[in-house]
């Protein structure tokens, strides 16, 4: 009874740092559940994809910073 509360605990606590972390909270609730204080140190050490910095993507062939598209750019 008392791990299934801990696991609980940890799916909850899990899916509030995914939310925060811009990760889906739902998939975060299972793995938390499934996998109780891994989970949470494995979303503590996951990368935050909520940043609004303009830098989220990578250039997969130039291995930098996609540059931050601005409203006077001109599609081609």
């Amino acid at each position: 009874m008392t791990a299934l509360l801990i696991l609980l605990v940890c799916s909850g606590i899990c899916a509030f740092l995914a939310s925060i972390k811009g990760r889906n909270s739902v998939t975060w609730l299972i793995i938390g559940f499934l996998t109780g204080l891994l989970g949470i140190v494995i979303i503590i050490c996951l990368s935050d994809l909520s940043a609004k910095d303009g830098y989220e993507h990578f250039d997969a062939v130039e291995h930098k910073p996609a540059a931050k598209k601005r409203p006077w750019d001109i599609e081609q």
